[in-house]
């Protein structure tokens, strides 16, 4: 009878099995989804970690180029000026140029291309009006595309930022769902014990 069955349940004599197996899906199902969404945010920062160092060397890149060639483009360029340093720097400064070659090859047309070429494949301090006037033209357009990864990495920078708080606030709220599926699948173990 129906009274019998709520005294049943009352003295703990039945258990909802069907509340609990719910409770324990749940709670297995919310740690899944905590577990993908910090993998995932993890291999998304990763991601951003390569980009931003792969911006990052393009921009010093440039650099080193658009100083090469504003050096020559206002006056005559010694030779020392162009490959002054220590050995540590030069090679430091090859790195940075030749990332900025790479990057420009993007960019330049086949003509200003070329120019670059020879720029850098000699080196002369010999530089005519015509050739100095041409590498003000590369530097005017090279500071453009800088200055243009330089919007994109502080706007990718802006990006994952956000990313960082959306997951912290994600996390936080699936935390605190975690911890309360838990409290009430103890509290209903625990109220079918007694």
């Amino acid at each position: 009878s129906l009274q019998t069955y709520i005294s049943d349940v009352e003295a703990g004599k039945v258990t909802f099995t069907a509340d609990k197996d719910n409770l324990e899906k749940e709670l297995k199902a919310i740690r899944s989804e905590l577990s993908n969404i910090t993998a995932e945010r993890k291999e998304e920062h990763k991601r951003y970690e390569l980009n931003k160092d792969d911006m990052e060397k393009a921009i010093n890149g440039l650099k080193e180029v658009i100083t090469k060639l504003g050096a020559t483009s206002l006056k005559k360029a010694s030779l020392m000026s162009l490959r002054g340093g220590d050995a540590v720097a030069r090679r430091a400064d090859a790195k940075n140029l030749q990332k900025g070659l790479e990057v420009s090859e993007q960019y330049l047309s086949k003509s200003k291309r070329q120019y670059l070429h020879r720029f850098f494949g000699t080196l002369s301090t010999d530089r005519s009006d015509r050739d100095r006037s041409q590498a003000k033209g590369v530097v005017d357009q090279l500071e453009k595309v800088e200055n243009s990864i330089e919007g994109d990495l502080k706007e990718d920078v802006d990006k994952e930022k956000e990313a960082e708080k959306s997951f912290a606030k994600m996390s936080e709220l699936k935390e605190e769902e975690k911890k309360t599926t838990a409290a009430l699948l103890a509290k209903l173990e625990q109220d079918s014990v007694t």
